[in-house]
């Protein structure tokens, strides 16, 4: 949806459409075929059944309507959790119209609801970037440290995160990571100074993910490590390891913006 995806992915998708009779099941029909068609071209079936084929996933306006209002009302860790997946929505196909409709209705009620944006900020505080001093021991020679890092869970989902919310607050309806953050500094909603460290780290993140993954593909004819975000640290180069250094404190400059706009 963030028009962000790298090599190593699954499926994550769904159908909206207006109400008519007997739409419901040749749309869940023609969505288990393409759900298999992609797997089939080696875009995995999610393991969250966070498809189109799952009939909770195939709704209309007025459903797919009240389960963002649902979970926005809520807050609780399993609607936060369906805010970091399903907020970033990108119509594909068909009248867009609906879609775009729907994003205007979902960044109203978010904006208009701050307790539900200080719990997605208390939920992405969770998720911390390695500690400065562990990880200058690691990427310098030092014992001590992480032998590896998640450069999707500690790298890029700070930014993604913190991106999403003050969108959100903002009531910007872009869902790119990189357009946030551009919009969000031109709207006078954060330093352009800083934003443009956090883009540059954030896409950072990005290629090392890219370049980890297709070195795994080279390698081995598939990705099939447990963790295809992972990277060795002591396998990269110095640059590597200075740039990505930064980077992590660029992350971490996020949670503790994060955390002034969202106190308490």
């Amino acid at each position: 949806g963030r028009g962000e995806q790298t090599i190593a992915t699954d499926q994550d998708n769904g159908i909206l459409y207006a109400e008519s009779a007997g739409a419901r099941e040749r749309l869940l029909a023609l969505a288990d075929f393409t759900n298999e068609a992609l797997a089939s071209c080696g875009f995995p079936l999610c393991r969250g059944n966070i498809m189109a084929r799952n009939p909770e996933l195939t709704l209309t306006y007025a459903g797919w309507e009240e389960m963002f209002m649902r979970w926005i009302d809520r807050g609780d860790p399993e609607a936060l959790l369906a805010a970091s997946i399903y907020f970033d929505f990108r119509p594909l196909f068909g009248d867009i119209l609906l879609a775009n409709q729907l994003r205007v209705e979902v960044v109203k009620r978010a904006q208009a609801n701050p307790r539900f944006l200080k719990q997605m900020s208390d939920n992405a505080m969770r998720n911390r970037p390695p500690a400065p001093g562990r990880l200058t021991e690691s990427l310098f020679g030092e014992s001590g440290g992480p032998d590896r890092v998640d450069l999707k869970m500690h790298g890029t989902v700070p930014f993604v995160d913190a991106a999403r919310i003050w969108a959100l607050r903002a009531g910007l309806h872009e869902t790119n990571t990189s357009e946030r953050y551009k919009r969000l500094a031109e709207a006078g909603q954060l330093p352009a100074d800083d934003v443009d460290g956090w883009i540059a780290a954030f896409e950072f993140f990005q290629l090392m993910r890219l370049r980890a993954q297709h070195r795994r593909e080279h390698a081995y004819g598939a990705i099939h490590d447990d963790n295809p975000n992972e990277v060795e640290l002591r396998s990269l180069s110095p640059l590597d390891r200075r740039i990505l250094n930064e980077s992590f404190r660029q992350a971490r400059k996020v949670q503790q913006r994060l955390e002034l706009d969202f106190p308490g």
